[in-house]
């Protein structure tokens, strides 16, 4: 198959400009307090991981999309310097915070809409050893990924999750009839993309698999509060509370949440010949 094939598979309905530096800014806050809350590993092994494959360590790194900073910060522990970027300042605000309650200080951080960004007149060709993106809009065409490519000097990785599955959030779509649409979180189709794509352009990608499983016990009200950002809007258009279908679910005045994980991590090196 040629190239845009792969391409194709990679096309996610996704918001640029304006629109999406307010979309972010609204969802900072949301990021800021899960990573505060730190309800799975998954942080911990890609860092370890990239440790371990020579990846981080004493190295510059690139964050693209960085969000409120779950990756720079702790790889900032590690790294000689982290630079990440984001289309939103209210993610990057949060990431400063994040950094300086770790108390990392060997992070830059630059307002920066990938999608449209020229890395070339920044000056940023080959500048990186690391150049890293985690489920992050702006690297999900060819585009996005080659300038990954342009700008590392070494090695460059990609996180996808290809697999998210909650039983209470099952129960909960199935409750308030929410339609399947598409989930970035469970998106085999964009690994493969990847991959073929880097493939047909003379690198030799590779893929490693984190997974994890996960049991939780929440009272109604903490399973409310869990759920309320992706549900509570739909419940009440429905006139239906959502503590009360929580409730539904729950047993002996507990609710057990169980979670299933797969990431995805793409890695190449991203000068061809060397």
């Amino acid at each position: 198959m040629d190239m845009t094939h792969y391409e194709q598979m990679l096309k996610s309905p996704s918001v640029e400009g304006r629109d999406a530096e307010a979309k972010w800014d609204a969802r900072a806050d949301g990021f800021y307090d899960s990573q505060r809350e730190k309800e799975s590993e998954l942080t911990d092994r890609v860092t370890e991981f990239l440790l371990t494959k020579g990846f981080l360590g004493g190295l510059d790194v690139l964050d693209v999309g960085g969000g409120a900073g779950r990756y720079a910060v702790p790889f900032a522990a590690y790294a000689k310097k982290v630079v990440m970027t984001d289309i939103s300042g209210r993610m990057l605000e949060r990431a400063k915070e994040n950094a300086e309650r770790a108390g990392r200080s060997n992070l830059e951080y630059v307002k920066l809409d990938w999608a449209a960004a020229d890395p070339a007149a920044s000056g940023w060709g080959g500048r990186f050893d690391l150049v890293f993106a985690s489920m992050c809009p702006a690297v999900g065409s060819r585009e996005g990924i080659d300038k990954m490519s342009f700008v590392s000097g070494g090695r460059c990785v990609i996180n996808r999750m290809i697999e998210s599955k909650d039983t209470v959030a099952e129960i909960l779509r199935e409750e308030l009839a929410i339609r399947p649409s598409y989930d970035p979180h469970n998106d085999r189709d964009s690994v493969q993309g990847i991959f073929n794509i880097l493939w047909l352009q003379g690198y030799e990608p590779e893929i490693a698999y984190l997974k994890e499983r996960m049991e939780a016990r929440l009272s109604v009200e903490e399973a409310a509060s869990r759920y309320a950002r992706k549900f509570g809007e739909a419940a009440a258009e429905k006139g239906l509370s959502l503590r009360d279908l929580l409730s539904g679910c729950a047993e002996g005045g507990e609710i057990v949440v169980k979670n299933r994980t797969t990431l995805a991590m793409i890695f190449w090196k991203a000068r061809t010949g060397e």
